[in-house]
């Protein structure tokens, strides 16, 4: 699966791992006991049981069907049934929550919560747990497809900067930069957009930091996604030319100052550099494109000395990756001047989004008139 396929059918695929959960817990439940739908009677007492989603939690809650007995005092149980029988099976239809079940990965459930009525405490106390499993497999498929995907959709723009970005750091002098501290980014000079170019190991990176800082309302997918598909709108091009930014050095902003139309990127954004303030350093423009390395603040003065040994470097890379990319989407357009049926335009549209670029399938749309 590619990654723009993956990343349309992640809300189907967490509502799949849902009603998985909700099938294991009524199959657990029918093995012990009458089931009928989410409904169960134990003991002559009738529950429901439910499991559904709550802002980054999972719930597991069965409580008693309302009805008379549910909303009495304990002193009528007491007076009905005695004083001995009647405390517990008062006892027995409140509901009584179980410790929560953390769950640190890659998907949209931080943790799954239950509630169980006492009576039930010593047959089901082991359902989150149990739940839990279940999420931590799906989520970890989901996460080794991601990666896979990432890394086999590689773009032509990323091609041989990688390689300059990891001789540039050793160059830095300091052991504690690597990799996972710099960012590529690529801005169109013409509609102020802007796209992560991330190498190597940088996607485990990324995939393994939004894990360890969860976003209180986004998944680490949703986040990790949105750096690595989206184009944003590119607040630093303004500020760009307000500071007579010049290639190799440096330009600082806060994040509360950029234009927050894209909040999720933004975020998403925020949360990799982990600072409150972006710094970007302009190591070229070819084109009309721009190739930034994005980093902390901490590091900005060691990678901007570092870089700036080297800049010719990126410059001839990125030149080449761009006359590539020139080349391709003129092949591409000539490509769908010949095509005279919406059948191979659908083809070669698919073709271009799997091997070429989004840029060049982007082209097509635009030519064609498609949605």
């Amino acid at each position: 699966m590619d990654l723009a396929e993956l990343i349309g059918k992640y809300e189907t695929y967490e509502n799949m791992i849902l009603e998985d959960c909700k099938n294991w817990v009524l199959r657990t439940l029918s093995a012990k006991d009458e089931v009928r739908g989410s409904r169960i009677w134990i003991d002559g007492l009738e529950f429901d049981c439910s499991v559904f989603r709550g802002i980054r939690e999972l719930f597991i809650v069965i409580l008693p069907v309302k009805g008379a007995e549910t909303n009495l005092p304990r002193e009528w149980f007491e007076s009905r049934y005695g004083k001995k029988k009647g405390n517990r099976r008062y006892e027995a239809l409140q509901l009584t929550p179980i410790p929560k079940v953390e769950l640190n990965e890659f998907g949209f459930v931080r943790r799954v919560n239950a509630g169980l009525p006492q009576s039930l405490l010593s047959k089901y106390e082991n359902l989150p747990h149990h739940i839990a499993g279940i999420y931590k497999r799906a989520y970890r498929a989901l996460q080794n497809a991601f990666i896979a995907a990432c890394k086999r959709d590689k773009e032509v723009l990323s091609e041989g900067i990688d390689t300059l970005l990891l001789g540039v750091l050793q160059n830095a002098g300091d052991v504690s930069i690597s990799e996972k501290h710099a960012y590529f980014s690529v801005s169109h000079a013409n509609d102020s957009q802007f796209q992560y170019k991330f190498i190597g190991t940088q996607i485990d990176n990324i995939v393994k930091e939004f894990i360890a800082a969860p976003h209180l309302e986004h998944s680490p997918f949703e986040l990790a996604s949105a750096l690595v598909c989206q184009e944003a709108v590119d607040s630093l091009w303004k500020h760009r030319a307000e500071l007579e930014v010049r290639r190799g050095k440096t330009i600082s902003v806060a994040f509360a100052d950029l234009d927050n139309v894209e909040t999720l990127h933004w975020g998403a954004e925020s949360a990799l550099i982990g600072d409150a303030n972006l710094v970007a350093i302009e190591l070229c423009e070819c084109g009309g494109l721009v190739l930034w390395l994005n980093c902390r603040r901490e590091f900005a003065r060691v990678i901007a000395a570092a870089v700036n040994e080297d800049l010719d470097s990126f410059l001839l890379q990125f030149s080449k990756n761009v006359s590539r990319l020139s080349r391709m989407k003129r092949a591409a357009e000539a490509a769908f001047k010949r095509a005279r049926t919406p059948l191979v335009v659908g083809v070669l549209l698919d073709l271009a989004k799997k091997i070429v670029l989004d840029p060049i399938a982007t082209i097509i749309k635009h030519k064609l008139h498609f949605p």
